[in-house]
């Protein structure tokens, strides 16, 4: 709670709450690094839709190989659709949203990226395209999305 003693803290107070509530609701913009590299951050979703594309042809593939314990390169393989970091949504454009475990781990503005630091176990590599605006590209209302299983060590 926000207890204030003088108009201009209560104002004060005010810009703080509204900056905060900003800087939380669009953190996945604000940690884009539009580089062509992953931008790692954990969301709880960061999907706000879907979008039917008119080319029925797009297609995803998710390959992963581990390197060495702990650390796998992830490869994307991609139809009728280009990996840009561009903010304007056009057809057939944008990035991957990439899933470990259920888990949110970022996005993928290019079409192989290696993560380090994975802990041991049995992990599920989710991959789905998106807009450049964040909606799940759809064929007939379902996601172009694949996963793969892979047992880290």
């Amino acid at each position: 709670m926000i207890v204030s003693t003088s108009a201009s803290s209560v104002v004060k107070d005010v810009l703080l709450v509204t900056l905060a509530c900003f800087l939380t609701i669009f953190m996945g913009l604000a940690c884009d690094n539009h580089d062509g590299e992953a931008s790692h951050h954990h969301e709880s979703s960061m999907s706000s839709g879907t979008f039917e594309s008119s080319n029925h042809d797009m297609s995803v593939k998710i390959r992963v190989d581990e390197v060495s314990p702990g650390t796998v390169d992830i490869n994307v393989e991609v139809t009728e659709f280009k990996f840009i970091s561009d903010t304007e949504h056009r057809d057939g454009i944008g990035h991957a949203h990439l899933y470990i475990d259920g888990e949110s781990w970022g996005m993928l503005y290019k079409s192989e990226t290696t993560i380090t630091e994975l802990s041991a176990g049995s992990r599920v590599f989710k991959v789905i395209l998106n807009t450049a605006d964040h909606r799940n590209y759809a064929h007939h209302g379902e996601p172009i999305t694949d996963e793969v299983r892979l047992i880290v060590n």
